[in-house]
Parts: C-alpha cells; sequence; structure tokens
C-alpha cells in the first residue's frame, strides 16, 4: 500500500476525504491509467478537506471506522452524569494544568478510514471496505524559520466486518484501489508498515476554520469566557457558527490545538452550553481507555449522524472524536452505511509541548 497521507480535522456531521489522502490516489489512479509508478509526494497538511467528486462517483469512499466505542446510537446516560456536568467538571480539571511550551507543538493519534474498494469482477460480486490504520505525528513549530515534522506508521488495512472479508477473498485480495482479481496474497494489505519521516513546511492547522489559516498565536491569545471565545470563533470564521460547527471547533480545541489550559477549560464549557449535547455515559475508545462520552445529533441530506467526543473528566482531556450513523443509508460517497456503524476517528495518544523532533 502506498502511504496515504491523512489530514485529522473532520468536518462534524459530513466529514469529506481528507485533501492528501485524495492527491494519493488521484496519483494512484493515474498510474494505473498509465502504467507509470504514481509519484511519492512530500505530505502537506492542508486546512480544508475537499470532496472528490468524479473520482468518487468512480467508486472510491472514505470515511473512517473504528470497532471499539460499543452503545446503541439511541443509548441514554449510563452513569446519571449530564453532558453539561462531565464538560464542566473536565473544564474545572483542564484549567489547573500548567502552561507549557517549547520549540514544537508535537501530536500523535490513531485513526481509521473505511476504504470502498474499486475491485469489481464480470459476475460483479460486492464491493469490499477496509479499515485503513494509520499513526499520524506531527512537530509544528511557531516559529515560520524552523521546519515542521511529521511521521506516518502505516498499522494494516482491517475488513470492516465478515461479509467485506468475505467478498475480497472472493476476488483474490487485491489492493483495494487494483482492479479484481488479485494475486492471492491475503496478508500484505493486513500487515503493518515502517515508519515514515518527512520534514518541510507542513502548513497545518489543529482546528477546522474552513480553510483559513490560523496562527499559533491567534490560538494561545483565544479569550478564556466560553461567551467570549464563541463570538472569537466566529470571527476567525467570518460568520456565526451554529452548533454543529461550535462543536467540531470546541473538539478541535480540546483534542489537539496548541491551545492554553484555561482557553481549553473555555472550550470545554462553550461545548457545555449547547442545549443539544448529551452524554451517553462511560465507552472505551479504540486505545482501550475508559471515559465518558458526550454527542450532538448532526442531520445531512436523508441521513443524520451523531458526533461524539470521549473525554477523561477526572484528567481534563479528550481521549477520541469521532461520528456514527443514526440510520441505514448510502453513506459517505456511496460506501454504504447501517445504523451504530462509525464514520470518523481520531483517537489523541499525546498533545504537547516539546523541544526535540524525529
Amino acid at each position: 500500500m502506498n502511504d496515504l497521507k491523512m489530514i485529522k480535522e473532520w468536518r462534524a456531521g459530513t466529514p469529506p476525504m481528507p485533501a492528501a489522502m485524495e492527491e494519493s490516489i488521484r496519483a494512484r489512479l493515474g498510474a494505473l491509467a498509465t502504467g507509470a509508478e504514481a509519484p511519492r509526494r512530500r505530505p502537506r497538511r492542508s486546512y480544508r478537506r475537499p470532496v472528490l467528486g468524479a473520482l468518487l462517483a468512480g467508486g472510491v469512499a472514505a470515511a473512517v471506522g473504528i470497532t471499539l466505542l460499543g452503545g446503541d446510537p439511541g443509548d441514554g446516560p449510563q452513569d446519571g452524569m449530564s453532558a453539561r456536568t462531565v464538560l464542566l467538571s473536565a473544564a474545572e480539571k483542564a484549567q489547573r494544568q500548567p502552561e507549557t511550551t517549547g520549540r514544537y507543538w508535537h501530536t500523535v493519534t490513531n485513526s481509521k478510514f473505511l476504504l470502498g474498494s474499486l475491485a469489481t469482477s464480470d459476475d460483479g460480486p460486492p464491493r469490499f471496505r477496509m479499515y485503513e490504520r494509520k499513526q499520524l505525528e506531527y512537530w509544528a513549530s511557531p516559529n515560520p524559520e524552523r521546519k515542521d515534522w511529521s511521521a506516518t506508521t502505516n498499522l494494516g488495512m482491517e475488513p470492516v466486518i465478515k461479509a467485506d472479508e468475505d467478498a475480497w477473498k472472493r476476488l483474490k485480495c487485491p489492493d483495494f484501489l487494483m482492479p479484481a482479481p488479485g494475486d492471492g496474497d491475503c496478508t500484505t494489505m493486513l500487515k503493518p508498515g515502517r515508519r515514515k519521516i518527512e520534514t518541510g513546511d507542513l502548513n497545518y492547522s489543529f482546528v477546522n476554520f474552513d480553510g483559513k489559516k490560523v496562527t499559533f498565536q491567534q490560538i494561545a491569545d483565544l479569550p478564556t469566557d466560553p461567551v467570549r471565545l464563541r463570538e472569537a470563533l466566529n470571527r476567525l470564521l467570518g460568520y456565526k457558527a451554529g452548533d454543529e460547527k461550535v462543536f467540531e471547533l470546541g473538539t478541535g480545541l480540546v483534542s489537539e490545538a496548541p491551545a492554553p489550559p484555561r482557553v481549553r477549560a473555555a472550550a470545554f464549557r462553550m461545548i457545555a452550553e449547547l442545549p443539544s449535547v448529551r452524554t451517553l455515559g462511560e465507552l472505551t475508545d479504540p486505545l482501550g481507555r475508559k471515559g465518558t462520552a458526550v454527542a450532538l445529533k448532526v442531520s445531512r441530506d436523508a441521513e443524520a449522524v451523531e458526533t461524539r467526543l470521549i473525554v477523561d473528566p477526572a484528567a481534563g482531556r479528550a481521549l477520541t472524536s469521532y461520528s456514527v450513523a443514526l440510520n441505514n443509508g448510502d453513506g459517505l460517497h456511496g460506501t454504504g452505511i447501517k445504523t451504530g456503524e462509525i464514520q470518523t476517528s481520531s483517537s489523541v495518544i499525546e498533545a504537547g509541548w516539546t523541544n526535540s523532533h524525529p
């Protein structure tokens, strides 16, 4: 498998394919058409996540999936704590954390993308779906004169469900972007790869401001009052954000952004004031960590999804953000989705300042 570069900024409810993944897939499809080897690209972290359009109409689909979160979409609170109580508790802990600094803002996340296969055969067996699992690391510098760094580790593909695995094997295990049949090797795609390190101007934002570049200093200067924070985010966006966007921005600030502790606390409080946020009680994230999940329903045409955030209130930190389907439908870009299936996911392993890079 090529190293498909991933972006961790996900739009709440309608997460399009990450831009770097789009570029990689375009290159691979172009190589298939010409017989040439697809070029390797320097990782570029963009502020936007465009939808593919014609490429997606050809059968490539992207979303993210995880399997350890549990809980039916209709589940209510399991521990008696309201979403507001959970988030305010996390805010209290967050604001007491020491403020640190360093040469690089370092994040480590584990993510999964649900990829729809292009593989077909004459008798038209069902396309299969695979989770592409990655670990992403970034060292972003607030100093424009200093290079950024990134590291990507391919953790191996994983069939979504047994039916996907069966369909893949019927096609003799092709690469998900290659035409069927495959060569019968059903192990290579599932094996982890090596850690690949690259450097340069990565131009990355840890919070999705709809393509607008936001500097380290602008994030550091955000208000520590939740009402004023929402107003400041509106100014950065250039419009008045609805609750869905506020939930997304708040999630970014508490998860991976280089925000000071008091700003993170304000972001937790900002999310707590959203009237439609509910709690799902205790859930276990893909890394086996227990936390309390809060959720906000998002409507998308005939389908509905729920964006969720698992937090550790006692530590004042976010663990995993993801979205889940609330009804059966075509899913993102026609992959097919069922109630309870995960569409996006990013689990934070580390987010903090450091003075070193790879």
